[in-house]
């Protein structure tokens, strides 16, 4: 028997929901890995240049002096390495490192202070970590919850677009009795699974990549910097 026009549409609609929603686990993954490992790369490898580890990295308080705002803002979003999904904030401020006062500009701060709940503001104390032999090397931690909680959405949706699409299915099944009929919507379903898992490692894969590329092109910078004299130990 010869398929339903609507039938049809339903499993071309189904087909474009199940690859955007792969789009959007490719993307969420990428940024879960990436912020995942940054927070590593930063804390075991201070950018490569020395053996410092988790023991002997320091601690210390930011005081924000400054959140940038406008074109500032604009400026330091753009020399910022990865983008972040959510708020993401630029601020200056000083810290003690070694008994001595410290000035750090340009400080990424993603996401919101995790102390109040609310956007980062003149006069927050966030915490730090800095390098033991170059307090001007200094990360801030960044919490990824948001991409945790929308990979576990887009997991959600899956099952969900599963079940609709066995549902359509079912509904072929008993009024066609087609054969075709019932494996049609195998379609979205098959690109629904393998799409999802091609695009989770896809993402975590990317995500890495990207990270040790952009840590290995700082390195290099850095390592030049010193070089030159313009980094001093």
């Amino acid at each position: 028997m010869k398929l339903k026009k609507r039938y049809i549409v339903a499993c071309v609609l189904l087909c474009i929901a199940a690859i955007a929603l792969c789009v959007g686990v490719f993307n969420i993954e990428m940024g879960l890995a990436r912020y995942s490992k940054l927070n590593k790369v930063t804390s075991e490898t201070w950018y490569a240049t020395s053996a410092s580890d988790l023991e002997t990295r320091q601690n210390t308080d930011f005081f924000i002096t400054e959140v940038l705002k406008g074109e500032n803002a604009e400026n330091a979003k753009k020399d910022a390495k990865f983008g972040y999904l959510g708020k993401q904030s630029f601020a200056k401020g000083k810290y003690v490192a070694f008994g001595q006062e410290t000035w750090g500009g340009s400080i990424t701060l993603n996401g919101k202070n995790p102390n109040t709940g609310e956007d980062y503001k003149l006069g927050d104390r966030v915490s730090v970590y800095y390098k033991p032999d170059n307090p001007k090397l200094i990360y801030v931690t960044t919490d990824y919850t948001i991409y945790l909680i929308l990979l576990i959405v887009m997991l959600v949706l899956a099952i969900v677009l599963i079940f609709v699409c066995r549902i359509v299915n079912k509904n072929m099944k008993d009024n066609t009795f087609s054969e075709a009929a019932v494996t049609i919507m195998d379609i979205p379903m098959a690109v629904l699974v393998a799409g999802f898992i091609l695009s989770f490692f896809a993402g975590m894969l990317i995500g890495n990549i990207q990270v040790d590329a952009t840590y290995t092109s700082i390195n290099e910078s850095i390592v030049q910097s010193i070089e030159a004299g313009e980094i001093t130990f």
